[in-house]
This record gives structure tokens, sequence and C-alpha cells, in this order.
């Protein structure tokens, strides 16, 4: 894991709060490398709300996993639509 120095603006206020949609991405990345830890998640996640330099890193990171296709999609939507037969 890259450890960096928490960045702080010039009034010693943290960076801009972490959005959802960065800490989805972020575990999107996590359980596609199949991290599934929750000490190494909360730490990760913990780390990205202070230290901007470690929040683009990971950001860059989470880009790497595979956007589902729009057939992927359809085939989840009736997957999940379906009566589960036992």
């Amino acid at each position: 894991m890259v450890q960096c120095s928490p960045l702080v603006a010039a009034s010693g206020q943290p960076t801009a709060p972490m959005t959802a949609d960065d800490e989805t991405a972020m575990r999107a990345w996590l359980a596609h490398i199949e991290e599934h830890g929750p000490a190494v998640i909360a730490e990760v996640l913990d780390q990205c709300r202070t230290d901007a330099d470690g929040r683009k890193y990971y950001l860059r990171r989470a880009e790497e996993v595979p956007r589902p296709s729009a057939d992927d999609r359809v085939v989840e939507s009736l997957r999940l639509a379906l009566p589960v037969k036992n």
C-alpha cells in the first residue's frame, strides 16, 4: 500500500471531502483486486479522506476496473428479475 503524508490546505484544514462516487470507485477497485479485508479497506478509505495524493493514486487505480457492457447489464437485470427455482 502506498503511504503518503497528509496533504493539507494552507489553512491547516484537510483537503475536500471524499465524494460518494470516489468511495464507490475505490471499493470497486479493492473488490476487483480481491481485497476484502475490512481493515485494509478502512485504511485505504481513511487515507483517501485525508490525503489528496493518496486519493488521486487510488482513483487512478480504480480506473482499471472493467466497466460492464450494456449486454452485461441486461443479463444482470434479467437474472435479478427472474424468480429463483429451488
